[in-house]
């Protein structure tokens, strides 16, 4: 019977990694297609195409007989990502524990969309984390989508480390991040958004390094990102100076508390990249970031051509201006670490050793 119940177990994980890889190449296939259309209804509808289609059709009425040259661009794709993305959501771990801490150590931080499609995948790869001493805060922005509003009023029904909170008018990302850290009640705070995948060991990697580094204010991972863009994304804050040219992080990042207070939130103003303005502001007030260097996130790519490109130009000038003079002024040397050997008792917490990935205790 227990052999029967092992190979019972073994066949639905199987199921469980090939239903994951055939819904990331199904949601792949649906974006190329979205992306597709908007661009063919963009391009169809240009002066450019009227006049080249008007040109073609008289060229065809002189006896030319040659094929339409012109080919569109497709995305690139990585079949390793794609393997790699599903490897990390197919990921039989489970370490959740319903009952929240009454002291979390850790405060998650997230905005939720009235797209919700992906949610489940992420919410999985969050509340399986080997680290589960922690708070989940999501924030719902003024949804206007009824199933939305219905599905994000039934997840504090699922455990009570989840909370819901509610702005009566749309108000942004921004705002609902500062919303959400005004409650936190953990020493730092995981900012993620809804559409990403973590390796199960995301907040536990993060949360031991900054607890043996304290000289250092937030730290993230590399990070594979996938969907309408695919690369691996590996420049990390190790190379603050990158960060002022683009919006370099990706995804997840998990910030002590206490630092983050001194320079105050986000900028509520800013509906585009105000996470990046954050990170900006603070490296510009001395503040050491860090990027470990293994992919323990997945970072979806939505498609932005819906986004307009003068308003990015924008916001990203308006950005730029800000720390101008910081980086142009300032020297930013590369960052390194200083190897040295751990003392596990200086550790505030600790793991139990009956259960080296679930019991925590203070």
């Amino acid at each position: 019977m227990q052999a029967w119940n092992q190979q019972l177990q073994a066949g639905k994980d199987w199921l469980e990694s090939q239903w994951q890889t055939w819904m990331l190449r199904t949601q792949k296939a649906e974006l190329e297609w979205e992306r597709w259309q908007s661009f063919s209804t963009m391009m169809s509808t240009s002066k450019f195409w009227q006049l080249r289609s008007a040109w073609l059709k008289f060229k065809r009425l002189l006896g030319w007989k040659k094929p339409d040259s012109l080919v569109l661009a497709q995305v690139n794709s990585d079949t390793r990502i794609r393997d790699f993305v599903a490897l990390v959501a197919s990921q039989k771990v489970r370490f959740f524990q319903p009952e929240a801490s009454q002291e979390p150590v850790v405060s998650i931080i997230s905005v939720f969309v009235n797209n919700y499609e992906y949610f489940e995948t992420t919410y999985r790869s969050i509340i399986n984390q080997t680290w589960q001493n922690f708070e989940w805060i999501i924030v719902n922005d003024c949804l206007t989508n009824a199933d939305a509003l219905t599905f994000i009023e039934s997840l504090s029904q699922r455990t009570n480390k989840i909370k819901v909170l509610s702005h009566s008018s749309q108000q942004g990302d921004a705002a609902g991040r500062n919303s959400a850290i005004a409650q936190a009640e953990g020493k730092y705070l995981f900012f993620i958004n809804l559409v990403d995948i973590f390796d199960p060991t995301y907040i536990e990697k993060c949360l031991l390094f900054l607890e043996t580094h304290p000289e250092f204010s937030f730290v993230n991972s590399y990070s594979a990102v996938f969907q309408a863009q695919e690369y691996w994304w590996n420049q990390g804050f190790s190379q603050p100076a990158l960060f002022f040219h683009e919006n370099q992080p990706k995804g997840g990042l998990l910030y002590r508390k206490v630092d983050f207070e001194q320079l105050g939130g986000f900028d509520a103003d800013l509906k585009l990249y105000a996470d990046w303005e954050r990170w900006l502001k603070a490296i510009a007030n001395q503040q050491l970031g860090w990027t470990i260097p293994e992919y323990l996130e997945c970072s979806r790519s939505i498609n932005s051509l819906e986004q307009d490109p003068w308003e990015l130009k924008r916001v990203t000038e308006l950005i730029q201006s800000r720390y101008h003079d910081f980086f142009s002024s300032t020297p930013t040397t590369n960052i390194s670490l200083n190897r040295q050997s751990l003392n596990p008792q200086q550790l505030k917490y600790k793991i139990a050793q009956q259960n080296s990935l679930t019991a925590i205790f203070r």
